[in-house]
C-alpha cells in the first residue's frame, strides 16, 4: 500500500440522529457535532448540523473541506 492510498484510505460510519452526541447547541437552537476528522485548517471533516424549523443559517465558510448531508427537509 502507498502512503497515497493509506491517505485516503475511507471509514464506514453510520449513526442517526438520535445518536448524535450534539458538540454545541446555540440559543436560537441550532446544534452541531463532529462526527468523522477535525474540524482544523486542512483535514476534511463531517458534521451534522440541525437546523429548527424557521432558522436561517447564514452563509458563513469552514477552515477546511466539510462533508454534510441533509437527513430531513431541505435546504
Amino acid at each position: 500500500m502507498t502512503s497515497r492510498t493509506q491517505n485516503t484510505r475511507r471509514t464506514a460510519f453510520a449513526t442517526t440522529i438520535d445518536n448524535i452526541l450534539w458538540d454545541q447547541t446555540n440559543r436560537d437552537g441550532t446544534r452541531s457535532a463532529t462526527l468523522v476528522g477535525a474540524r482544523q485548517p486542512g483535514i476534511i471533516f463531517t458534521y451534522a448540523f440541525f437546523i429548527p424549523s424557521g432558522v436561517r443559517d447564514e452563509p458563513h465558510s469552514h477552515i477546511a473541506g466539510a462533508h454534510l448531508v441533509v437527513a430531513s427537509g431541505e435546504l
